[in-house]
Formats: structure tokens, sequence, C-alpha cells
């Protein structure tokens, strides 16, 4: 995979073990696993209700280099947006992976 369109820097975070917060609240906390080079391809935007208050959501692929390791589960930090795995496609044979990605935004 050619570096030109890797422009950016992106953190891979993979969830960790479960906790409580401080008001006793479940909380999954995310570890960085890696920083990467990575493209990035707005594909929609769309605005929503939830609970009545106005969201804004971005659907977004993300193209970084091939690795074994990226699930689904995972997240990634691009930008100071974090934006959440929806599905891994495989760009040739183990050339890249471009990452669907979900990023809400309030």
């Amino acid at each position: 995979m050619l570096a030109g369109p890797l422009d950016r820097r992106a953190t891979l975070r993979r969830p960790g073990a479960p906790a409580r917060s401080a008001a006793g609240d479940a909380a999954v906390p995310f570890a960085e696993v890696a920083t990467v080079w990575a493209g990035k391809r707005d594909v929609r935007g769309r605005e929503l209700l939830a609970g009545g208050a106005p969201l804004a959501e971005v659907e977004t692929v993300i193209t970084i280099r091939h690795r074994l390791d990226v699930r689904p589960s995972w997240r990634v930090l691009l930008e100071g947006r974090e934006f959440d795995i929806t599905g891994i496609t495989e760009i040739g044979r183990r050339e890249g992976l471009e990452l669907r990605c979900v990023a809400v935004a309030e």
C-alpha cells in the first residue's frame, strides 16, 4: 500500500476488562494498542433524535496498512474524535484494511 493516502495518525484502541466508576456505573475502558498511519474518507452524515436530543452521526471509512489483530469491537481515535468500528474489509491480499466506522457527536 502506498504511503501517500495514509496522511493522518490514528490510534487503535481495544476494550479492556469491565470496571465500575465511582458512581457504581458499569464502564468499559479502552486501551491503546498501536498508533498507525491512516487515510480518512467520510461516506455520509445524518442527524437524528435520540431520547429527544439531537445527534449528528458520521459514517467514515478509515484505511490502514494490514494488521491481523484488528477487531470490530475496537475503536479508532482520529483527529480527536473516537470512531466505533462497524466492519472490516481486507484490501488486496493483506495490503491494507478498510475500517467502516461511525462517530456520534451531540
